[in-house]
């Protein structure tokens, strides 16, 4: 384990400078990397984070105003320095207040040494003990992870592996398959979930086999927090020995498959047929609208039990939940009718249900777009994916895709990509291929709503608007009660007609293959 701040003060060559913290008592559990001494006032260009930075007070601070002071602590802050040790015996017997003003502020440990001791044998003493520590740690990783994989090996069902986890760290432990389902649970505090979670952080683990969620494992951390190394370890063990005992089923496989999305921004048309197939083999090519989901957890052992509350109502209310897939902390999935009455009622559903569980205070739920063909779905899972990306998770709350990448698509970071993605998402269920629908959004773009514009400058009358406009919330599953999605579903539309951007649905000449004369009713 590496040292921290607080342990060098300690160090036996080190304390010989008799130390004293001056500033910065938020940052003594900061960890050092290295011990480095460097007097020049730009230092931090030098640095790449861990350092504690050992220099002499009256080569560098004596020569600085409170500015420039204020602006080296900064610097060394926002280069990830873990303290700062000055010598005070010549020239600057006192840290300056500037100083200890803003490394408190900062969380900047600042340490005073009032005992002259050469700076290489300081850095040497700290240093070694740096190296030594991590050799010991490696050796120590190596024991653990042996006599891991050892156990491991020899356990023969998902109880087993789950005690022996629980003995090897002191923790409780919760295996989940796919399907979140608990499947084995050890550990002494327990829950009516399943274990007792609520009360500490816990560690969770997603185990796939060859690209396919299997299983998730949860621990608490109740003894101790395990560090980068530890969890890696841990996670690669895992990955390595649980398929031996728990199996990917063939339903799990498909809906996997379905739930990894695009494979960039928008649906390839190879990609739409393979979806189409995938949906027969879920047994749900019938469903006329789908609706993603996600959920992400603090705790799938305190929350799952709630979600499968929510999904055994949404089964009683002639919705389906084809698939409902455990991928670590999260849940993704996606809902399905076969006859919902209208795409907007569908949505609404599809939303009421979510908050059914989003003002839990561990759970997080991002809805998906309603989707009316494997395209249109194909898309809106890929919005999912990205958003889930995209979004730190607040828990508490409910958030959707839409809401969740408009900065992306603002931003256009990458502006083909994004008005790919905008206008393969929005003008779904085959309204990208209909040049008169198109140019009837584009037109309504532009007149604000205006229909007695929009019906002037199209040269129809205005139930053939509102035909056109039902038509197109029809296909796509957005109401124009939504106000929002409606709106950059017209901007979309907007923008495919005015850049003559590639549809990617159509070709990548961008040429329709029709050409329809938009007066004709």
């Amino acid at each position: 384990m590496a040292p921290t701040v607080r342990d060098v003060l300690d160090d036996a060559e080190f304390s010989r400078t008799r130390p004293e913290l001056a500033a910065g008592v938020s940052g003594l559990d900061n960890i050092v990397r290295w011990a480095y001494t460097n007097e020049r006032y730009d230092v931090a260009s030098f640095l790449s984070g861990g350092e504690l930075l050992i220099i002499e007070g009256r080569a560098l601070l004596a020569h600085m105003n409170d500015d420039e002071i204020v602006e080296y602590v900064d610097t060394l802050v926002d280069a990830g320095v873990s303290g700062v040790a000055i010598e005070l015996v010549q020239g600057i017997r006192e840290v300056p207040a500037a100083m200890v003003r803003q490394a408190d502020a900062r969380g900047l440990p600042v340490i005073g040494m009032r005992v002259r001791r050469p700076f290489v044998d300081l850095c040497q003493s700290i240093n070694t003990a740096i190296v030594r520590g991590r050799f010991l740690y490696r050796a120590q990783l190596d024991i653990l992870s042996n006599d891991l994989h050892r156990r491991l090996s020899k356990t023969k069902d998902a109880d087993a592996f789950a005690l022996v986890l629980s003995s090897v760290f002191g923790e409780n432990v919760t295996i989940f398959d796919a399907g979140c389902r608990s499947v084995a649970v050890a550990g002494k505090e327990r829950s009516d979930a399943g274990m007792g979670m609520v009360d500490g952080p816990t560690l969770v683990f997603d185990v796939r086999s060859r690209g396919v969620p299997l299983a998730g494992v949860e621990m608490t951390q109740r003894t101790q927090i395990f560090e980068s190394g530890v969890r890696d370890m841990v996670a690669k063990i895992l990955q390595q020995e649980l398929p031996h005992i728990m199996h990917v089923d063939a339903k799990a496989a498909v809906a996997a498959r379905l739930m990894h999305g695009p494979n960039r921004s928008y649906a390839a048309r190879s990609e739409v047929t393979e979806t189409s197939a995938l949906l027969r083999a879920l047994g749900v090519d019938g469903c006329s609208v789908f609706f993603p989901f996600a959920m992400v957890m603090r705790s799938p052992a305190t929350s799952l039990v709630h979600v499968s509350r929510l999904i055994g109502l949404s089964e009683n209310n002639g919705v389906r939940v084809p698939v409902c897939m455990l991928e670590g902390g999260r849940v993704v999935g996606l809902l399905a009718d076969c006859d919902p009455g209208s795409d907007g009622e569908f949505s609404l559903r599809c939303h009421d249900w979510l908050r059914g569980i989003s003002g839990r205070e561990d759970v997080w739920t991002l809805a998906g777009k309603v989707a009316t063909d494997a395209r249109s779905l194909l898309n809106s899972i890929g919005l999912l994916r990205t958003a889930l990306d995209m979004q730190t998770p607040v828990y508490g709350y409910a958030s959707d895709c839409i809401d969740t990448v408009l900065p992306w698509f603002a931003a256009g970071v990458s502006t083909a990509e994004s008005c790919a993605m905008l206008t393969g998402l929005m003008l779904s269920g085959g309204l990208s291929d209909d040049d008169v629908l198109l140019e009837t959004l584009a037109v309504y773009f532009d007149v604000m709503g205006n229909k007695t514009e929009a019906c002037s400058r199209l040269g129809i009358r205005r139930q053939t608007l509102y035909n056109r406009l039902d038509k197109v919330a029809h296909m796509t599953g957005v109401a124009r009660e939504d106000g929002e999605t409606w709106s950059l579903m017209l901007f979309a539309a907007k923008l495919a007609r005015t850049m003559n951007m590639p549809n990617p649905h159509r070709g990548m000449d961008g040429v329709s293959n029709r050409d329809v004369d938009v007066r004709n009713d």
